[in-house]
């Protein structure tokens, strides 16, 4: 394999790999967005007061 052919599997190697990392991440922290708004979900729930359980699904449907 000459030089530059090598750098450039080096290189997509090293993407890659960082790529993989991000989507780890991102799943990680999607999992803990989806558990924290279940825990709010039976928070708003079991305090009953519709103003409070109206403005938490309004902060879920206005995330990012």
């Amino acid at each position: 394999m000459s030089e530059p052919t090598q750098h450039v599997t080096e290189l997509e190697n090293r993407l890659r790999a960082l790529w993989d990392k991000l989507e780890g991440e991102r799943k990680h922290y999607m999992e803990q967005i989806r558990r924290l708004e279940e825990a709010g979900d039976e928070l708003m729930y079991d305090n009953d007061d519709m103003a409070n359980i109206n403005r938490w699904h309004k902060a879920k449907e206005d995330k990012p």
